[in-house]
This record gives C-alpha cells, sequence and structure tokens, in this order.
C-alpha cells in the first residue's frame, strides 16, 4: 500500500462520521444564533436590566466551563471524558434538549419579568454547557484526525457540502414560521431539527476514529503523572502567536454575534417592508448561511497554496474597504444595504472558519514544544474560548446600549408608538452607523494584532518535505 493510498483510505472512511458531528450542530446553531436575541427582546419581551443580566451571567460561566472541560477531556482518567467519541455520544441528547428550552416560552406559566429573565438565563447557561462540551471534541477532532496541513485543508473542504445542506435552516424556518408569526410551527421545527442533530451527533461518536486513539488508550492504561491545570494554562498565555491569536478572534467573535444576533433587527429597520417583497427578505436573512459555503470552498484553494494567514490578512482589508464604501454610499440605496448585510457576514464567517487551522498549527507547535506525548487539542481550544467566547456577550450588550441611546427596546415594546418622525430617523441613523462602523473598527484593529504572527507558512512544511513522519502512522491505523 503507498503513502497516499494509505491516507486516502483514512479520510474516505473517517471524513463522513467527522462531517456529521459539524452536520448536527450547524442543525442546532444556525436557527439559535439567528433567533434567540429576537425571540427574547422582540417576542418575550424581556426587560433591559434582566437581558443585561443573563448576559453578564453567561458571559462568566461561558469563560469558567471552556477552560475546566478542555483540561479534563485532555488530561481525565476516565474514557468516557478523555476519549472523543465516548463524550460526544453521551452529551449529544442533552445538548438537543438544551436547545428546546428557548422555544417553550415559561411566561405562559407566570408573565413576569424575571420570569422571561430566568428564562433566557437558564438557557442559554444550559446551551453553552453542553455546546462547550461538544463543540471542544469537535475543534479536537479536527487537530487530532491528521497532522498534516493539507489534510486538514481536505478535511474543511469535505466539511462544506455538509455546512451547505444545514445552511438552508434559517431559511427555511423564516418561511415556513413566516418570519415567527406562525410561533407554534416555529416550535415544531426546533423540534425535528434537535431530532436530527442528535442522530447526526450519534453516527459520528459511534464512526469516527482519531489519529491519537491508541496514544491516549496507551495514557488510561498506565495512568501517567500529567500536568496540572495551572501549569499548561501558565504554558499557553506564554505562548505570543496563541495570545495573538487570541486578541483577534476575540474580536472576530464580537463582529459574528453582532451579525447573527442583529441583521434581521437592522434589516427590519432600515429596510423598509415596502421596499424588497417578504420572499427577498427571507432570501438576505438566510442567504449568508448559503453563500458562505461557496464562498468557502472557493477560498480553501488559496489556503492551501498561500496559507490561512495570509487569507485571513486579506479578509480583514476586505471588510475594512467594504464598510468604509457602505457609509460612503449611504442608507437610501437599499439594495446596495441588503446586499451589504449579507457580504458583511458571509465574509465573517469565511473567516472564522480558518480559525480551526490556526489552532491547530499552534497545538502541533506546543506538542513539538513540551515534547507531549499527546497534544493538548481540547485545553488549547478552551483557552482560547476562556478569553473569547466573553465576546458573545459583549457585543449584545454594546451594540444594545448604543440602540438604547435611541429607545429602541422601549419603541420596539409599545409596538412602534413611543417615537415620533425624527426619533425614528434618528435611531435608523444610529443603526446604520452601527452597521459600517463596527466592522470597520474591528478590522483595523484585528490587522494590528495580526500582522507579528509568526506560524504563518505551515502550508509549506509538506510541500518542501516529501514524506511527512504522519504518513506511516496513518497507514498503520489503515491496516
Amino acid at each position: 500500500m503507498t503513502a497516499s493510498g494509505g491516507m486516502a483510505g483514512l479520510i474516505s472512511k473517517n471524513v463522513f462520521a467527522y462531517c456529521m458531528l459539524g452536520f448536527g450542530s450547524h442543525l442546532m446553531t444556525h436557527v439559535w444564533d439567528f433567533y434567540y436575541v429576537k425571540l427574547f427582546v422582540n417576542v418575550y419581551n424581556v426587560s433591559p436590566v434582566w437581558f443585561n443580566a443573563s448576559q453578564v451571567v453567561f458571559m462568566i460561566w461561558n469563560a469558567i466551563n471552556d477552560p475546566l472541560f478542555a483540561y479534563y477531556q485532555d488530561r481525565s482518567n476516565h474514557s468516557w471524558i478523555r476519549k472523543r467519541q465516548k463524550a460526544i455520544l453521551y452529551s449529544a441528547p442533552l445538548w438537543c434538549i438544551s436547545f428546546l428550552i428557548p422555544w417553550f416560552p415559561w411566561k405562559s406559566i407566570l408573565d413576569q419579568p424575571w420570569v422571561i429573565g430566568l428564562h433566557l438565563m437558564f438557557a442559554l447557561c444550559m446551551w453553552d454547557t453542553l455546546l462547550t462540551f461538544v463543540l471542544l471534541n469537535q475543534c479536537a477532532l479536527f487537530t487530532e484526525i491528521s497532522h498534516r496541513y493539507g489534510d486538514r485543508v481536505t478535511l474543511m473542504r469535505c466539511q462544506v457540502f455538509f455546512n451547505f445542506i444545514t445552511s438552508w435552516t434559517v431559511f427555511a424556518t423564516e418561511s415556513i414560521s413566516d418570519h415567527m408569526k406562525n410561533f407554534v410551527n416555529l416550535q415544531m421545527v426546533c423540534v425535528v431539527l434537535a431530532l436530527l442533530a442528535w442522530l447526526s451527533l450519534t453516527y459520528c461518536a459511534l464512526n469516527v476514529k482519531s489519529s491519537c486513539d491508541s496514544a491516549i488508550d496507551i495514557e488510561l492504561t498506565n495512568k501517567q503523572p500529567k500536568e496540572s491545570m495551572v501549569t499548561l494554562f501558565c504554558q499557553l498565555i506564554r505562548n505570543r502567536n496563541f495570545m495573538l491569536f487570541i486578541f483577534m478572534n476575540f474580536l472576530q467573535i464580537c463582529h459574528s454575534t453582532y451579525n447573527k444576533n442583529f441583521l434581521a433587527i437592522f434589516g427590519d429597520q432600515l429596510i423598509p417592508k415596502d421596499s424588497i417583497s417578504s420572499s427577498v427578505r427571507s432570501l438576505v436573512y438566510g442567504s449568508p448561511y448559503i453563500l458562505t459555503n461557496f464562498v468557502l470552498l472557493a477560498v480553501t484553494i488559496p489556503v492551501k497554496h498561500f496559507g490561512a494567514y495570509r487569507v485571513i490578512v486579506f479578509f480583514f482589508l476586505y471588510k475594512l474597504t467594504q464598510s468604509t464604501l457602505m457609509y460612503l454610499i449611504g442608507p437610501s440605496h437599499f439594495y446596495f444595504l441588503a446586499f451589504y448585510f449579507v457580504i458583511d457576514m458571509v465574509i465573517t464567517n469565511v473567516t472564522f472558519s480558518q480559525f480551526n487551522l490556526i489552532l491547530s498549527d499552534v497545538v502541533d507547535a506546543d506538542q513539538r514544544q513540551h515534547n507531549r506525548s499527546t497534544p493538548i487539542s481540547s485545553t488549547v481550544f478552551g483557552v482560547n474560548a476562556l478569553f473569547t467566547k466573553p465576546a458573545q456577550s459583549v457585543a449584545p450588550i454594546l451594540v444594545l446600549s448604543v440602540l438604547n441611546r435611541y429607545q429602541y427596546t422601549s419603541h420596539i415594546q409599545s409596538g412602534g408608538s413611543t417615537l415620533s418622525g425624527p426619533e425614528i430617523a434618528q435611531l435608523k441613523e444610529g443603526m446604520f452607523s452601527v452597521a459600517c462602523l463596527w466592522p470597520a473598527l474591528l478590522a483595523i484593529i484585528q490587522l494590528v494584532l495580526w500582522v507579528p504572527y509568526s506560524l504563518r507558512n505551515t502550508h509549506k512544511f509538506e510541500r518542501d518535505n516529501a514524506e511527512p513522519v504522519e504518513v506511516n502512522l496513518y497507514m498503520k491505523m489503515e491496516q
């Protein structure tokens, strides 16, 4: 058997199972990210105080659980935590149940502001707990299925097909629920999505294989001494490339969260209902999830040849240019504005999709530097999340606080009757400024942070080394 034949065999066996993990997770995360803020603010009418309190609690718990789960996934002596497959299998049904929590209102039991606030707080914390546990394993598997840059790009490319299928979930949910007007239909769609997600995650857990499985089994059998969580944490925060990535990623998550949570809100306010049809509006809100996969598929070619670092720099420059041009064009050109919303979200998603490659390089470099028998994949992703996940709460708080300077929340909760014509015009002007200046500011800071990153040529290693050592490992696994 040739080396390339062995590698192809491994990829063909593993890629489908791994992609089913992404398929199941995206079925739920697309809908959650798109709807949860709009659901609690516009439908359940959560008060600003309870919204901010929920986000703060969520931010704290979000930061704590990632490094805790990550450390035990990398260093626990219990196989149901240490083995990626078992961890996904046991946590998948609980995660799918947590996805259903927001769609069934508690205020029907007791219509009080604190009930709605506790509902939001509980939903956020339960969702993030299970999401973290599953997706840390997903990120670790991306790194551990293969140590070769080219194989990781191939895996990312194959994932695009499954992402394309799930990218229709928001568009379909918007159409079936008539933009949340038919709430029963929305609930039914979410139940179906949760069931499909559970089946997909279970399939992955039962079939995926990792290059580290044998090494993990040896560690579990021998129960070798492990580094403490503090030791690993200190080693990572002294890694300059890792910290540069973390700061840049924090800003990227701010941008991504803003897009997911406020695209529909800004679109409803800035693009009048009579300017575009309902079907076109659904396309605007749903198409970014679809277009992302076409762009991502095309981008894998320059990523393989020029490296993820350079592609990310290009997208930061594009984001800065596009947002500046949109601000100069102005808010009165509705089709330009709709196009801008779509492309801004697509570019943000595509940029974010490269980050697993970057973190995988960090994991490999850390394993070489500290001579580890198995990589600390989950810990690297978990410490990254410790510093960056709070952005998921910071972004909504910041944006909503800016909008509330123009009395946005009271305007929505009163059914649009509290503001005069000039005040509504000021609100829309504020929204447009946020839509353009927020991405531009983030792009400038990200470029400053990202330029010093030095692990930018890992894509060249395989071209300069004809037979990397990992090939032999995969041939043995194949046999």
